[in-house]
């Protein structure tokens, strides 16, 4: 430009508004962006922009666009079968965010199908049980058979079946393998850690049995890959085929009341040490009880109580929170519902507030407001969305659906 000098900036600051930029862009953008040179490839594979890209999806999803769901529909493989002998082994995974893709008939049927994010079928992998709930961490997912564990990242389309531990045989209970698993972050590391617990031996009929717990960390390189047994048994048995709910680098799992015990058992990633979480006092051990995480540090207890007419019940819902070190109880929510629920999330108002708290029922999705103590509002039929590459809206042949709360996010799934 004649006259006029032309101010450039620092390749500093260049690279630091790429970055910027980068961050705020979905995985599947990201992913084909890495073929742009080999410094994007290093840039976008490297632990600090995973984390950085991860921490921005985060705050994204929780304070502007409310919780999105990750929805994993599991079908039998033949129409008109009531039980699965095995299941399918094709596994696809759709993403749904209140008010946004799919919904119901009822609430809005000109909403668009909700997108497919991966799917994939796992030849030579069948298996006859499959657990009721998966695991997610920052964008993985744990899906626990009574073949083996299966380790997905949905956004970047990686899957891997993590192997068996070969000096271990998962001893069967009434047909199942018994074991429970989870998966979550070590705080002090930085990696991510599955693990499973399994029986060292097993007395059927006088009841006796020893435990232990192993953890497979995925990435280690000095691990090669294997399973490693925890230093520490676990102390007291947990609910069978049950997966560990994880806030903030701690499992939790139900202990087992078939055998009388009651509480909570805890596992701190870090220090692989396990402790009791006494239930709330004014808690009916008897009662219909879920666990699950809300809000990215609570840990949520919810449990129902029926009262005269059994079509009409009370859900407390109780949370524990890190700032507290997980030590005390808070009775948080009190609402009328038939039958207990699962605290998915929260999702803000109209006007920026955060009001409203997202229940699983089921196959349906609510929506409550608990400062104008209305009703539950069905959101969504989940067998009765519209999803992407399918037609009919109906599922002859579905046997159970997962939803989790779900972050989309590049980290890596390597055995």
């Amino acid at each position: 430009m004649t006259g006029a000098s032309i101010t450039r900036a620092p390749p500093g600051l260049l690279d630091e508004i790429v970055i910027e930029i980068l961050i705020r862009l979905p995985v599947k953008s990201l992913v084909r962006f890495k073929s742009v040179s080999r410094t994007w490839r290093a840039l976008i594979s490297s632990e600090f922009f995973i984390r950085a890209h991860l921490e921005q999806s985060s705050s994204a999803s929780s304070k502007q666009r409310g919780p999105s769901f990750l929805v994993t529909l599991h079908a039998l493989p033949h129409p008109g079968e009531t039980q699965p002998t095995p299941f399918s082994t094709h596994f696809r995974f759709y993403q749904w965010r209140p008010g946004g893709t799919g919904g119901d008939d009822i609430a809005n049927n000109k909403q668009a199908a909700a997108p497919l994010v991966y799917e994939t079928d796992l030849v030579g992998n069948q298996y006859s049980r499959l657990r009721r709930f998966f695991a997610h961490c920052d964008g993985l997912v744990l899906a626990p058979t009574d073949a083996k564990l299966y380790l997905f990242n949905p956004a970047t389309r990686d899957a891997v079946a993590l192997p068996n531990n070969d000096g271990i045989l998962p001893l069967q209970r009434g047909g199942y393998f018994p074991y429970a698993a989870g998966l979550g972050l070590d705080p002090k590391t930085g990696k991510y850690k599955v693990v499973r617990l399994f029986y060292r031996w097993l007395d059927y009929s006088n009841r006796t049995y020893r435990l232990g717990m192993e953890v497979f960390t995925v990435g280690e390189e000095s691990g090669g890959g294997a399973w490693r047994e925890m230093a520490t048994d676990p102390p007291y048995s947990v609910d069978p085929w049950q997966t560990a709910v994880t806030v903030k680098g701690f499992m939790f799992w139900h202990m087992d009341r078939t055998r009388g015990d009651r509480g909570l058992l805890r596992l701190g990633l870090a220090d692989e040490k396990f402790r009791v979480v006494e239930l709330p006092d004014a808690l009916d051990p008897a009662a219909d009880m879920m666990l699950d995480a809300v809000h990215g540090d609570e840990l949520c207890l919810t449990d129902r109580r029926t009262g005269v007419d059994p079509a009409y019940g009370t859900v407390t819902m109780w949370v524990m929170s890190s700032r507290d070190g997980y030590s005390r109880w808070e009775r948080r929510y009190t609402i009328q519902a038939s039958d207990v629920c699962h605290p998915m999330g929260l999702v803000p108002h109209d006007d920026g507030g955060g009001g409203l708290v997202s229940l699983r029922r089921g196959y349906e999705l609510y929506r409550y407001d608990w400062e104008s103590t209305e009703e539950l509002n069905v959101e969504c039929r989940m067998d009765r969305m519209r999803y992407q590459e399918r037609r009919a809206r109906t599922w002859k042949n579905m046997f159970r659906l997962n939803v989790k709360p779900y972050t989309e996010s590049l980290v890596p799934v390597t055995v």
